[in-house]
């Protein structure tokens, strides 16, 4: 992931950040592979930032998109729209699902091997 552009926002309290993310031989990242690679490029948690376009060129290897980073969640729930906010809770959501059966299929496989 490359971060393209950061543009800071004081009166609101926020910067919008535009990146780049590469997938060369694979489909477009999902957003919960963006938003953890974002909150780890930055350095804050995932519920400050909110990812609101990730576009890919016809046959194009790579991917464009723009995020909002927070100071404060009460900020995100206070200024963005709701839809955002749903879309991007939707995507924690998945995303722990599938850190959890991955841990599952884990623990199974090492009963499997015992």
């Amino acid at each position: 992931m490359e971060i393209i552009e950061r543009q800071k926002n004081p009166l609101l309290k926020r910067e919008g950040v535009k990146f780049q993310v590469e997938h060369s031989a694979a489909p477009t990242p999902s957003r919960p592979d963006i938003l953890e690679e974002l909150s780890s490029e930055l350095g804050v948690s995932k519920n400050l930032i909110v990812i609101e376009r990730i576009t890919t060129s016809h046959g194009s290897q790579a991917a464009f998109g723009k995020a909002r980073v927070y100071e404060t969640e009460d900020l995100l729930k206070e200024l963005e729209p709701k839809y955002l906010i749903e879309r991007g809770e939707a995507t924690k959501e998945k995303s722990e699902e599938t850190e959890e059966e991955t841990e599952e299929d884990e623990n199974e496989s090492e009963e499997d091997e015992e």
